[in-house]
């Protein structure tokens, strides 16, 4: 534990809302029998509201009391601007390269009103500690 302390420890989130979305898009390229190619966003969450549960940050951030265990978190949709505080502290370089790129419109496009609400209230725990919204 005293070890843990010592060390610089940052993380990466991202908008629950485009988070999503992206898993969606990644888990369809490729072949990946992940989801159903005929599924949307919405009847995943709805067939398997847990199936996302691995995206919110808050689950392996936070110790069990809910506080935050590292030093530096980075917004993913701020990261070109913010990376280079977390390189400067660990002495890494301060240019990230955009790999992995996907094709597709702005998250925003995939939701209904009703899918918007189900993703608020399974992530509202992210979407409060690090100032999420759907239009953030």
């Amino acid at each position: 534990p005293d070890k843990f302390r010592e060390y610089f420890k940052f993380a990466v989130v991202r908008n629950p809302f485009d988070a999503l979305v992206s898993h969606l898009s990644w888990a369809r390229e490729g072949n990946r029998p992940v989801i159903p190619a005929h599924w949307g966003l919405g009847r995943c969450l709805l067939h398997n509201p847990f199936l996302f549960r691995h995206l919110s940050p808050s689950r392996y951030l936070c110790d069990s009391k809910g506080k935050l265990m590292v030093d530096h978190v980075i917004r993913y949709e701020n990261l070109t601007e913010e990376w280079p505080v977390a390189a400067g502290q660990l002495g890494l370089p301060g240019m990230l390269p955009h790999i992995n790129k996907s094709e597709r419109g702005p998250y925003r496009d995939y939701y209904s009103p009703v899918l918007r609400l189900l993703v608020e209230r399974c992530f509202a725990r992210d979407i409060k500690r690090f100032g999420y919204s759907f239009d953030t």
